[in-house]
């Protein structure tokens, strides 16, 4: 596989998820396509799709408390507001913060992978203002906080400004799943409960890190990539690990199939290797997870 491969794939998830294929048997293992017909056997299908980014519209009670519980969970933030006095750095460390006029929304130019919009400003205009600029983004997330009367309000408004009943029934309105609170920190509960159940609903979903594929794109090594679990594996299928002779780049997993998994990646003969490994007191780790994983070795120049 050659670098120039991964920085294409870079561009390309720019636009979205991607779906690709790849043979897992015969001359052609290890070979990659977004057309499943240029396989024979066996062939795994993944949608690739770079990680959650949040975006949110509003940095107050609700925005505060969505972005510490997203924060538990590595998500990378942007915060937008029109206020300077509530869009302080101090309450939302290691975000990207945009100071916005939400009349001019055509001015806010973003550049993030795979964004998902949350819109709770300081009023009704705001939140319409900045729902009208996210259904003209590539997004897998429109949501929206807000009474039913007011979603209403909204939606008729825009109906009558062309915008189409297809592209409002995207939309989440009132933003967040049913749980019953009404505090900030409850409602960001909903909410994130929200945004986990629509990317994690994703069939055959492989989430590629953008940072390990911008080293995939500069450096020499071999990528060692999960394509099949069964048990107890700790990993997800296409999680990704790569592997060069001066550092190891992401995870499979850790422990004692992370270690030997890194030698044989460093030891690797072949451009290509399948290989299987028993999770349990019976395969040659001598594991006691259970189940057991098959890895692809794929040596990038």
């Amino acid at each position: 596989m050659e670098k120039i491969y991964y920085e294409k794939l870079l561009e390309e998830l720019k636009n979205g998820s991607i779906k690709r294929y790849t043979s897992l048997e015969g001359d052609t293992l290890g070979e990659e396509s977004l057309n499943i017909n240029n396989f024979k056997g066996r062939v795994l299908e993944e949608n690739l799709t770079p990680p959650v980014h949040l975006v949110l519209f509003g940095a107050g009670h609700v925005g505060k408390a969505l972005f510490h519980l997203a924060r538990l969970q590595d998500i990378d933030i942007t915060v937008i507001d029109s206020r300077d006095e509530i869009l302080k750095q101090e309450d939302f460390p290691n975000a990207e913060l945009i100071k916005v006029d939400y009349s001019n929304m055509d001015a806010l130019k973003l550049n993030v992978y795979n964004p998902y919009f949350c819109i709770f400003t300081h009023g009704h205009f705001g939140d319409k203002a900045c729902l009208e600029w996210c259904l003209k983004q590539k997004t897998e997330y429109v949501g929206m906080i807000g009474s039913k009367g007011k979603v209403k309000n909204t939606f008729e408004k825009l109906l009558k400004e062309g915008y189409t009943e297809e592209q409002l029934a995207k939309v989440h309105a009132p933003i967040g799943i049913t749980i019953g609170g009404d505090t900030p920190q409850e409602i960001a509960v909903s909410i994130m409960a929200e945004i986990i159940q629509t990317y994690s609903s994703k069939p055959n979903r492989s989430v590629m890190d953008i940072e390990l594929l911008k080293v995939l794109s500069k450096k020499e090594g071999v990528l060692c990539r999960i394509i099949s679990k069964k048990g107890s594996a700790p990993r997800q299928i296409g999680t990704s690990m790569f592997v060069t002779k001066e550092k190891v780049y992401a995870t499979v997993g850790g422990g004692a199939l992370e270690k030997r998994v890194i030698e044989e990646a460093l030891n690797l003969k072949e451009n290509v290797m399948l290989k299987e490994y028993i999770l349990n007191p019976q395969g040659d780790l001598n594991m006691i997870c259970g189940g057991d994983e098959e890895i692809l070795f794929q040596r990038i120049n």
